[in-house]
């Protein structure tokens, strides 16, 4: 039972939402509240035909609920015919880009707004990418970057991207795994603090 959540949306126009979040602190409450983020999402989505306008709806309704919780989500709309995804990102962690040239890097974080559920005003912005033949986009909640060693080192978000970019061209699937494995072994016994949600989403090589 925790706070992380993950999505996979069916809209129209040959659309896929696709949504990772985490609300601060854990436990049943932590969890309670992301089914009602689950819930609001889904509506904000059906009634929205922007990814701003989904997440400015998504904001105001956890706004409302008057908790001392927030959330931190990233949502991306991916258009399955263009291959472009439009990206909202309200607190959360950048996404890691990986082209099929083998460079990684972390989108930048400047374009990020609020976590939602702190001002019900606030205004998020969108942003589009192009996934080429062969690109993987990976998103991942906290409980992977935080995630402590014995010693008490990081495993950070570097980490991530740097093992995006050692890897050759593999499925999402496979390079979860990896990613996985590399946290497991980065652990090493170390306690794990947090829950770990890793979503990544692929353009086939061509």
């Amino acid at each position: 039972v925790g706070g992380d959540y993950y999505d996979y949306i069916p809209l129209s126009d040959n659309r896929l939402a696709i949504l990772v979040g985490d609300v601060v602190g854990h436990g049943i409450a932590a969890a309670l509240l992301m089914a009602k983020v689950s819930a609001e999402a889904r509506f904000a989505l059906a009634s929205r035909t922007s990814a701003s306008e989904a997440m400015n709806q998504l904001n105001r309704a956890i706004s409302n609920l008057h908790l001392d919780r927030f959330v931190t989500i990233i949502l991306l709309l991916l258009d399955l015919e263009s291959h472009q995804v439009t990206i909202v990102n309200a607190g959360h962690m950048p996404p890691v880009v990986r082209r099929n040239s083998g460079e990684a890097d972390a989108l930048s974080s400047d374009q990020s707004g609020l976590p939602v559920g702190i001002l019900d005003d606030s205004e998020y912005e969108e942003y589009t990418i192009e996934l080429n033949p062969g690109d993987m986009v990976t998103l991942y909640t906290d409980g992977v970057n935080e995630a402590q060693s014995r010693d008490g080192e990081l495993f950070g978000n570097q980490r991530v991207i740097d093992l995006m970019g050692e890897q050759a061209w593999q499925s999402p699937g496979e390079f979860g795994s990896a990613l996985v494995t590399s946290l497991r072994q980065h652990l090493a016994g170390g306690k794990q603090d947090d829950d770990v949600c890793l979503v990544c989403v692929a353009r086939n090589p061509e």
